[in-house]
């Protein structure tokens, strides 16, 4: 038997049913026929956890660092302010800055080697040599600052007596006032 032809050569139409749960009753107006049930469930389909999960992570993570912001940007500026200080040779108050910027970012080259650099300037030894202790096992990439700190602890060695002027210290029984000036004037830096 032939099959029979169509005048408009299209195969009959399938009534269309719900793609999810074959429920007759679809919504028109849309490219994916679904029934209403269907489509309030996909419309409000429930976020995956983790997804949930890990956007709670990004928020923690964004309220830990808002916490250290403004920790870190007082360091920051004391940092600045004690580098400014010692380019106006206001070297008090580059150490003063460059001690609270040390207290808030231990271990810091960059804040050792100013904090020296204003030590030296201000002769306090003591801080001048804890920088030192610190700085000395550490590699530099500011070139530039490398230099200025390793001319500062050359020239501080002239801030300390050598064994030729202890010996004629002791020679004098340890009386500054009893050594000859042509003698002291050969331990004088020109």
């Amino acid at each position: 038997m032939e099959e029979p032809i169509l005048l408009d050569n299209t195969a009959p139409k399938k009534k269309q049913t719900c793609i999810e749960c074959d429920n007759p009753i679809i919504v028109k107006g849309y490219p994916n026929p679904l029934c209403e049930a269907c489509r309030e469930k996909f419309i409000k389909y429930p976020i995956p956890k983790w997804i949930k999960l890990f956007a709670a992570g990004i928020v923690v993570l964004l309220l830990f660092s808002l916490s250290k912001l403004p920790k870190n940007i007082l360091t920051a500026m004391h940092l600045e302010k004690g580098k400014t200080a010692i380019a106006e040779k206001k070297y008090i108050t580059a150490q003063l800055e460059l001690e609270k910027a040390d207290a808030s970012l231990p271990g810091n080259q960059e804040t050792e080697s100013y904090l020296l650099l204003a030590a030296y300037h201000n002769q306090d030894l003591a801080t001048l040599f804890k920088m030192f202790e610190s700085l000395k096992s550490k590699t530099f990439e500011d070139q530039e600052l490398f230099s200025k700190v390793e001319s500062k602890i050359d020239q501080a060695q002239y801030f300390f007596p050598d064994d030729n002027f202890n010996a004629l210290v002791n020679k004098n029984d340890s009386n500054y006032n009893n050594i000859p000036i042509d003698s002291l004037k050969a331990f004088t830096v020109k």
